[in-house]
């Protein structure tokens, strides 16, 4: 169910929210009641189940939240507490966390941090058994602005030795953070240490490329380096400021099609029309957008999805009234701009830039209305995070045929 986004006129949704913040507010209490318990069976001090009681505090907040004890950067502890690879348990996370209270310290955390150089190795090993100290590493940025990492070191025994994979994700997360594993890091390949020889280099299959070099310690440093490097593209302005016909890229693709009556993450779609080849490469990456890759100014990627009434050529014609009608709204208003629009077999959609989501939800639903759209009109998200997320455009919109299940959307 969605988090930020909750529909306050609906008994369900609000009784939801106050559960959760219920058992929130009771895991915060029951913590600092027993942070003494915490820190003397971290220490090792004292014997207790510390994970069954974790677990058992945390399942009525929601099931699957892991956490994650360590030192904290000036002294102190830290707990992380993250959703892992359920992003979009992410705005319920976040929301534990904010409502975390002070405690002498302690440092609570909703992503797992970059590890200090000096004890990075020790934990990377700790948690995967294998040595990566003398890897070398090299980031390149891939397909839909994400960087891909080629991995070389003594740990890969083999050039397809699938179960270095492992390693090397945890070494780019204990390196470079959490965050930026999540919402920067695309493919993610390993190599040995050595080339094959003689027979065994003739039948080798891994991964194309040349052998990286830097030393993984620079890791995190040449990630940032990348990040930079894809910024320092980006305009310094949101893109409502911007006039798309002078010198955007404008690319046309197409979709699966499929019958309309199977609802799903615009599955449907048959044409469409958005800026930019990495645009069009980021959202067929199901499960991996973030806007962050897309906009230096925080805004948010988002699309309108409207079951259209009429025949499918009518159906384009009639998405382009509607997203010629909100783009001048949001410009007008200064909460955002359409980026492009896609026609499907049961379905119109309009992609949004947003800068300001609660205003143009406003606007949105007003040309809705306007236009005598049907109930089945919402405002959803291309990010990860907010894959449960959405917004009602029509008073009496029912729940999206999108969300939670699918953990992202894609063309």
């Amino acid at each position: 169910m969605r988090w930020k986004y909750l529909d306050e006129r609906v008994p369900q949704e609000t009784e939801f929210r106050r559960a959760k913040v219920d058992a929130i507010d009771r895991w915060w209490q029951e913590f600092a009641a027993k942070r003494d318990d915490i820190m003397a069976a971290f220490s090792r001090h004292k014997e207790w189940d510390l994970p069954s009681w974790i677990i058992g505090q945390l399942e009525p907040i929601a099931p699957g939240i892991m956490w994650e004890f360590g030192p904290a950067e000036g002294g102190g502890y830290r707990l992380v507490l993250t959703p892992e690879h359920k992003r979009s348990l992410r705005p319920l996370v976040e929301e534990v966390v904010r409502r975390a209270p002070a405690l002498d310290g302690w440092t609570f955390l909703a992503h797992r941090v970059p590890e200090p150089i000096d004890s990075a190795f020790e934990v990377i090993a700790g948690r995967t058994g294998a040595r990566l100290d003398d890897a070398t590493v090299a980031v390149e940025v891939g397909p839909g602005r994400r960087l891909d990492v080629r991995m070389a070191g003594e740990f890969v025994r083999r050039s397809d030795d699938q179960r270095a994979l492992g390693p090397a994700f945890v070494a780019i997360e204990v390196l470079a953070g959490e965050q930026r594993l999540n919402d920067w890091i695309g493919e993610i390949t390993v190599m040995p240490a050595r080339p094959a020889r003689g027979l065994r280099r003739l039948f080798a299959r891994g991964p194309a490329g040349e052998r990286p070099t830097d030393p993984i310690a620079h890791l995190c440093d040449l990630v940032e380096q990348a990040i930079e490097s894809i910024r320092s593209t980006m305009p310094d302005r949101p893109l409502y400021e911007l006039d798309f016909d002078e010198g955007q890229e404008w690319v046309v693709y197409e979709g699966g099609g499929a019958a309309p009556d199977e609802d799903g993450c615009r599955h449907d779609v048959i044409i469409g029309t958005i800026f930019g080849k990495a645009m069009v490469d980021a959202l067929a990456m199901r499960g991996s957008f973030a806007s962050e890759r897309f906009s230096r100014c925080d805004e948010t990627f988002a699309f309108v999805q409207i079951e259209s009434r009429v025949d499918l050529s009518e159906r384009v014609r009639e998405r382009n009234r509607l997203m010629d009608a909100m783009d001048a709204a949001l410009r007008q208003r200064g909460c955002g701009c359409s980026i492009g629009g896609a026609t499907g077999a049961r379905y119109n959609y309009i992609d949004l830039a947003l800068s300001d989501i609660d205003g143009a939800r406003t606007h949105l639903r007003d040309i809705v209305i306007a236009n005598d759209c049907s109930e089945r009109s919402w405002l959803l998200f291309h990010d990860a995070v907010l894959a449960a997320e959405w917004i009602g455009l029509h008073p009496n919109a029912p729940h999206p045929p999108t969300g939670e299940a699918n953990e992202g959307v894609c063309l």
